[in-house]
């Protein structure tokens, strides 16, 4: 007989959302408001080790898609203009993500 279990991926009292798999399935990829507006972070699958910023913006970013061959990543980004709500939200696809992500946000 199948059980289900749940189990929690994230533990800050921020808002996290949008989540989605990388194509191995060892990370998911979310939006998360821990440091401001929403930008994209990701971590372990299993929920263990730190959770890693990708994107640093004052503009809303949701995670939406990793391409089943792993090198397209699609993203929606939100906000924009003199008060970061009049620009309308746009999909935005990441060619090569992981190096693009990795090259705009430098680890420290």
């Amino acid at each position: 007989m199948f059980r289900r279990i749940l189990t929690s991926v994230t533990f800050d009292p921020a808002f996290e959302s949008y989540p989605a798999w990388t194509r191995d399935g060892s990370r998911v990829i979310f939006s998360s408001q821990r440091t401001g507006a929403r930008n994209l972070v990701w971590q372990a699958a299993d929920g263990t080790g730190t959770v890693e910023q990708l994107t640093e913006s004052p503009n809303q970013q949701n995670a939406v898609a990793v391409s089943p061959d792993g090198q397209r990543f699609l993203l929606i980004k939100q906000g924009g203009g003199a008060d970061q709500t009049t620009a309308p939200a746009r999909i935005i696809m990441v060619q090569h993500w992981v190096e693009e992500l990795k090259r705009l946000v430098p680890t420290k």
